[in-house]
């Protein structure tokens, strides 16, 4: 079976993180650079992309905590159908 991979280019005018739900990809944005993100698809749905502002974001998927408040923005969704 044939892998198939998307590669994302992302560029952003402040520093975070680029997380795919679901796919819990995580990818460090840097204020001005274009940073490559690469995901395998091997699952098929539609995966909301969330945006976390600065880099306090640890990876995990618990992101309202009572210490560390949600701070994430969905700029958008990954949708991947089957063939």
């Amino acid at each position: 079976m044939k892998k198939n991979k998307l590669n994302l280019n992302v560029t952003s005018d402040i520093n975070g993180k680029l997380h795919i739900h679901g796919y819990n990809i995580e990818g460090k944005i840097s204020k001005n650079k274009m940073s490559k993100i690469t995901i395998n698809l091997n699952a098929t749905r539609s995966f909301p992309i969330a945006f976390h502002v600065g880099s306090n974001h640890d990876g995990d998927d618990n992101h309202n905590t009572e210490k560390t408040p949600r701070k994430e923005t969905i700029i958008g969704n990954l949708v991947v159908n089957p063939k």
